[in-house]
């Protein structure tokens, strides 16, 4: 099990893409309610620390069935709130940096709710680019898909980042 700091003090989970057993994958869902339950300073109970295990569980198992990325993450921003899971590619760079990025960022695709907002970004992994693209779920409400991309010229790579999200207050 890993887990990464983020600047804001939250906890992420990288998720295996296999587990050795169910054990395993238990354990980690349990470790992860219990950082975030020390490190929220929430009043919990057990029964909430289980739920939360149980749904990093529940991520654990399928969501490397689900998608096909190279790394999985769990961000856990509220202990209260279901988890968001993040799915990484990296692929070879090809093509122009800022066209291949922008493209990668959705920045190009019809977003019929509201304008799909690009901005540049920096950071420890470089130069990049953050994608928001909102849509209609079509169950009524409003879904968010918030993308970032990198282009690594040392490594000649070129790194996604996204996940998807009913919540656009919570992307902000």
């Amino acid at each position: 099990m890993i887990f990464l700091e983020s600047g804001e003090d939250h906890l992420n989970g990288v998720l295996p893409p296999t587990w050795p057993n169910e054990r395993a994958r238990r354990a980690f869902g349990q470790a992860v309610a219990q950082g975030m339950w020390e490190l929220s300073g929430l009043e919990w109970g057990r029964r909430e620390r289980r739920a939360l295990a149980g749904v990093v569980e529940d991520f654990a198992a399928n969501l490397p069935g689900t998608l096909e990325a190279d790394r999985y993450f769990l961000y856990v921003d509220d202990p209260r709130l279901v988890p968001l899971p993040f799915w990484a590619v990296v692929v070879p760079s090809e093509g122009e940096a800022e066209e291949t990025l922008r493209t990668v960022a959705q920045a190009y695709l019809p977003s019929p709710v509201r304008e799909t907002k690009v901005e540049e970004v920096s950071g420890r992994i470089g130069a990049g680019v953050r994608g928001l693209r909102y849509r209609d779920s079509g169950e009524g409400t409003l879904m968010v898909t918030l993308t970032y991309a990198w282009r690594s010229e040392e490594f000649g790579r070129d790194v996604m980042l996204r996940t998807v999200c009913h919540d656009p207050a919570r992307l902000a």
